[in-house]
C-alpha cells in the first residue's frame, strides 16, 4: 500500500497600511506614534491572550467584545489584515460556533505575528 503525504503550509496576505502609520507621526510626532503603536500593541496582546484562553475553555461567548476590540485597535495603527481577521473571529463567536472560533483563531496568530513584523519594519519608527 502507498500512502501519499502532504504537507500543508499555512501562509497568509497581510495588509499593512504604511499610510495610517504617517498619519500618526504627523498627528503626534514620531516619538508619539511610537508610543501609540508600542501602548496598542500591548493592548492588541493582552486582548488576544483573553482570547485564547476563551478559545481553550470553549467560553466563546467571551470572545465577541474582545474581537471586535482588537479589531478597532488593529485597525487604528494599520494592521488591517488582523482587524479584518478578528472581525471575522468576533462574528462567528458571536454565533456559538466554537470549531470555526478555532479556525480563525489560528489565522489571528499567523496574521498577528506578521503584522507585528510590518510594523516593527516600518520606515520612520525607531522600534
Amino acid at each position: 500500500m502507498v500512502t501519499n503525504l502532504v504537507s500543508i503550509t499555512p501562509s497568509e496576505h497581510v495588509v499593512f497600511d504604511s499610510r495610517r502609520l504617517r498619519s500618526l507621526c504627523a498627528e503626534y510626532g514620531v516619538r508619539g506614534a511610537e508610543a501609540v503603536v508600542m501602548d496598542a500593541v500591548e493592548d492588541i496582546s493582552g486582548s488576544l491572550f483573553v482570547i485564547e484562553t476563551a478559545c481553550r475553555r470553549d467560553r466563546v461567548s467571551e470572545i465577541p467584545a474582545t474581537a471586535r476590540h482588537v479589531s478597532q485597535m488593529a485597525a487604528e495603527i494599520g494592521m488591517l489584515s488582523l482587524a479584518r481577521v478578528a472581525r471575522d473571529l468576533g462574528i462567528v463567536a458571536q454565533r456559538g460556533d466554537i470549531v470555526a472560533c478555532r479556525a480563525i483563531w489560528a489565522r489571528v496568530v499567523r496574521i498577528g505575528d506578521q503584522s507585528l513584523a510590518k510594523v516593527w519594519q516600518a520606515p520612520g519608527l525607531s522600534m
